[in-house]
């Protein structure tokens, strides 16, 4: 996975609202001093772009920014990681994961009130109803809670 240099980043791949997105993101965590971000808060950044890396995607990502002696990141850097996160598609098992932080009791079921915490948190711009005809079809028991893989299986299509 390489990653460009500024002059070479592919600014189209990214719609104006995502290149703001990560302009704010970047400013929230930026050493203003410096204007860098720390390579340890990457992941925290990609994450309040909606995105969901895993511990691969960050390693190699910053194998190849090469962070500067002081470990941190320039803009550019940040915005050819995020450019790559946007086009990287997770795994069922990312998606496991991911679905397995919102369950607070670590029971393998997901409460509707966590289903729907999950869903509004993703990134996606889904409806009310689109949320509900996810919850209805992954199979809310008796105690209102949905087993996860059920939960993934359907709202991601898997």
């Amino acid at each position: 996975m390489d990653f460009p240099v500024a002059e070479e980043i592919d600014y189209e791949d990214l719609s104006d609202q995502q290149i703001s997105d990560i302009r704010e993101a970047f400013s929230l965590l930026e050493d203003i001093t410096t204007q860098t971000v720390p390579t340890a808060r990457l992941e925290l950044l990609l994450r309040l772009l909606g995105l969901n890396p895993n511990a691969e995607f960050l390693q190699d990502t910053l194998n190849q920014l090469d962070p500067n002696k002081e470990g941190k990141l320039r803009f550019d850097q940040v915005l050819s990681a995020s450019i790559k996160a946007y086009k990287v598609e997770p795994t069922y098992e990312d998606l496991i994961n991911l679905a397995k932080s919102f369950d607070a009791d670590g029971d393998g079921f997901l409460t509707v009130a966590e289903v729907k915490r999950l869903l509004m948190n993703s990134g996606e711009l889904l409806s009310r109803y689109d949320i509900e005809d996810i919850i209805d079809q992954s199979g809310v028991d008796v105690d209102n809670r949905i087993r996860i893989k059920d939960f993934v299986e359907t709202a991601y299509n898997y």
